[in-house]
């Protein structure tokens, strides 16, 4: 009876360690203070816009673009207080 037990727990841990997914990373974030909207990854940092008024315009609309490039918002942070203020998106991306 045990051997069966541990031969099934085991087989379980098994197929969740096949089965899980392998993900790339990145955040994009909008600096009040810094008037920019960055976008990074592993290997890359791009900056995409320098307006401070169209900060949070353009760190959504970088979003929605990116979300049609496979990647998925999975957590939001806000920080800060007054023109500190800095709006992050962590995303992920299942890798091929």
């Amino acid at each position: 009876m045990k051997t069966t037990i541990i031969t099934l727990l085991l087989l379980a841990a098994t197929s969740a360690l096949v089965a899980q997914e392998k993900y790339e990373y990145a955040i994009l974030r909008s600096t009040a203070g810094f008037s920019a909207v960055i976008f990074t990854t592993s290997d890359n940092q791009e900056v995409i816009s320098t307006k401070p008024k169209e900060n949070e315009k353009e760190l959504i609309k970088k979003a929605n673009e990116l979300s049609q490039q496979g990647w998925e918002v999975f957590n939001t942070t806000d920080a800060g207080s007054g023109i500190d203020f800095i709006k992050t998106f962590y995303l992920r991306k299942k890798k091929q």
